[in-house]
């Protein structure tokens, strides 16, 4: 009975990227990045641990969400494979049926990626200066996964701007703003 339990379970195919196919992946990054007048970034080995950890319970698990159904977030996945807390960090998730790995595939979901507001936002944020890439394959489906991480931006005034300060109604009107804000993420 256990035998047929474990059969039961899906397993999810080797499909990490080669070291080609991440080199492929950032490179593609930076070029849009370049384009755009931003700094490259360097391939970051926890951001790539985390991606892959991601791409790999997503195919897996079958589902395609940022958040885990155990609750897991990009940060978390992030600290869990060894990077550091307080700083910015991003993800950009897609998936392809019936598709094989490759450079071409690799290609596609970074115009994919640059074809939508806000993953592109994420490619192109000045916080950011690390990069990983994961993918996974499960039967006929792939999960691929990109993570930035970095310093993130001030949020002070900008430039040209002066700060001044707020009082208590200010405070407390922006204090529920950034709540608002943060519950309908």
């Amino acid at each position: 009975m256990l035998a047929l339990a474990l059969a039961a379970v899906p397993r999810v195919q080797a499909a990490e990227p080669s070291a080609e196919l991440s080199r492929l992946a950032l490179d593609l990054v930076n070029e849009s990045r370049q384009a755009e007048g931003l700094a490259r970034l360097s391939a970051d080995e926890a951001l790539a641990r985390a991606a892959q950890a991601h791409a790999d319970d997503m195919a897996r698990r079958g589902y395609f969400a940022h958040e885990s159904p155990s609750g897991g977030t990009v940060l978390d996945r992030y600290r869990e494979a060894g990077g550091s807390p307080g700083k910015l960090v991003a993800e950009n998730i897609a998936e392809c049926r019936h598709c094989a790995i490759g450079r071409t595939l690799v290609t596609d979901f970074h115009r994919g990626w640059m074809d939508s507001p806000g993953h592109r936002a994420n490619i192109l944020s000045s916080g950011i200066d690390r990069f990983g890439f994961g993918l996974a394959r499960n039967g006929d489906r792939i999960a691929a996964v990109q993570t930035f991480a970095g310093p993130g931006t001030s949020i002070g005034p900008a430039e040209g701007e002066d700060a001044a300060p707020l009082d208590a109604a200010e405070q407390l009107a922006a204090g529920l703003e950034l709540v608002n804000a943060a519950r309908h993420r």
